[in-house]
């Protein structure tokens, strides 16, 4: 399924984006999320890790994007939050080695991580409670101005120094299995 740049960004009410109901599987609940993404027509997102080893280019705008305050996120990324988007597997193009790291996530299904094997740099997530979505971290990208967050998740867990903005959405926890926002 092919969905057309123009319809990135726009709300489908009470239903699952197209390209995350694409990719549902069967044995597993996974996240479907239906947000009111404001982005403006970016298509040039691409990025690296802090050496320079791996790189990568989008060929779509995200799909999701949001800060993530959970414990796993917070190691990962060395920080409060880790501020991720998700374009589909199929539109990002990543060239260089990069290293995996597997472990169970919040959501109940397994999560991969992806890093540069050579400075550490952890650039990319494959949830599978997110099938055929590639999380891309946001500090990665060349011109980070381009990262436009729409909630922030697991803000139980943020730390007290962690100021979020106060015009996202916040959820707690884990945010509904459908989330229309």
């Amino acid at each position: 399924m092919k969905t057309s740049d123009a319809n990135y960004g726009k709300k489908k009410a009470g239903r699952v984006h197209p390209i995350i109901q694409e990719g549902r599987r069967k044995s597993a609940a996974p996240l479907n999320f239906t947000l009111d993404i404001n982005l403006e027509v970016i298509m040039n997102l691409s990025g690296s890790c802090l050496c320079g080893s791996v790189t990568y280019t989008c060929s779509s705008n995200p799909v999701f994007a949001g800060n993530c305050h959970c414990l796993d996120c917070k190691k990962t990324s060395g920080s409060g939050y880790a501020p991720t988007f998700f374009v589909p597997e199929n539109a990002i193009t990543i060239t260089g080695q990069v290293k995996y790291y597997e472990r169970m996530g919040n959501s109940g299904h397994l999560a991969r991580r992806g890093f540069c094997p050579n400075c550490g740099s952890q650039m990319f997530g494959k949830p599978d409670a997110m099938p055929g979505m590639i999380a891309v971290r946001a500090g990665s990208l060349s011109d980070p101005s381009q990262y436009k967050p729409q909630v922030d998740i697991f803000t139980s867990r943020a730390p007290a120094w962690d100021v979020m903005d106060s015009a996202l959405p916040k959820f707690p926890e884990m945010p509904p299995r459908e989330l229309d926002v």
